[in-house]
């Protein structure tokens, strides 16, 4: 990853501490987001045990109600704030700084894959290129899934009304480093992670609020 982008990451992460924002995001992570990972990661992790990484973490707060059960849960992040900030979810039991990109893991190495508001930041080309690694280091059989918001959202709608008012009063607000790939159908998603993985499935669900699409496939 360059390391403009790592340095947008982490001055992003700086930057929130202490914001109205950043108040605001953690309660909706917290109360709306997570609910809908703890569900759908027991459905996409079946298994009580094994290996599982949570690979772009952020300060992951999303995965706040996770079961850990005997599970080994690994948080990775580019950003050393954020991962500082994740030491408040306990459930993980290792912190990585590591690459997307070129992830820190043996092939075929890892039971699980997840993240939240990941790929959204990337081109497609680039995309294709953190699968692939995903994939690499995935087990046959083992598990991946996404939340990805797409290009219209009751909560993208809400936070772009709120960074207008901002800037209408002469502040600079940007929600997340570039925003570039939000797709607009579920089609579109399953064309994309179909080329690396299967049993690719596409929801939208209203217990987050219509904000993310959630997929979930194997390998």
């Amino acid at each position: 990853m360059p390391k403009e982008v790592e340095q947008d990451w982490e001055s992003h992460y700086v930057g929130m501490k202490g914001t109205f924002y950043e108040s605001a995001v953690q309660y909706y992570r917290k109360h709306v987001i997570a609910p809908t990972h703890r569900r759908v990661f027991e459905k996409a992790f079946p298994k009580p045990d094994g290996i599982y990484c949570e690979v772009g973490c952020g300060t992951a707060q999303a995965s706040t109600l996770i079961r850990k059960k005997n599970r080994t849960l690994i948080a990775l992040d580019i950003s050393f704030d954020a991962l500082k900030q994740s030491h408040a979810i306990k459930q993980f039991d290792v912190r990585v700084k590591g690459d997307a990109f070129r992830l820190p893991f043996k092939d075929e190495s890892l039971d699980g894959i997840w993240n939240h508001g990941l790929y959204e930041h990337f081109t497609e080309e680039e995309i294709h290129q953190l699968m692939s690694e995903c994939a690499r280091v995935l087990k046959k059989g083992g598990g991946f899934y996404t939340f990805w918001p797409p290009m219209f959202s009751l909560n993208g709608t809400i936070l772009r009304g709120f960074g207008l008012l901002v800037r209408i009063i002469g502040k600079k607000f940007d929600a997340y480093p570039g925003e570039i790939t939000r797709p607009w159908t579920k089609g579109k998603l399953r064309s994309i992670v179909g080329e690396h993985f299967h049993s690719v499935k596409v929801s939208f669900p209203a217990r987050n609020l219509w904000g993310d699409f959630v997929v979930v496939a194997k390998k």
